[in-house]
């Protein structure tokens, strides 16, 4: 896949791509089920553990996002970036 730096692509075009990569890894995500969640990956984490991990960046980069938005700030919560 080639990449496009992200001052090259319009808001929309960026939000259909992020939508894409998300169909992509919703899908088999939500199809894991109650015993695959507790299966380990190839590094030792669950799969619930990776997922938790995967919510927790998105959580945060969704705040500073808005924060950058709003404010012009890149710092993280709390603190320096």
């Amino acid at each position: 896949m080639e990449r496009t730096g992200t001052r090259d692509i319009s808001k929309e075009a960026l939000l259909a791509r992020m939508d894409d990569a998300w169909a992509s890894f919703s899908g088999p995500a939500l199809g894991l089920g109650a015993r695959g969640l507790r299966e380990r990956t190839p590094t030792g984490w669950t799969y619930a553990q990776m997922l938790a991990h995967v919510r927790a960046w998105h959580e945060l980069t969704a705040w500073r996002l808005r924060a950058f938005r709003e404010t012009g700030d890149v710092g993280l919560p709390g603190g320096d970036a």
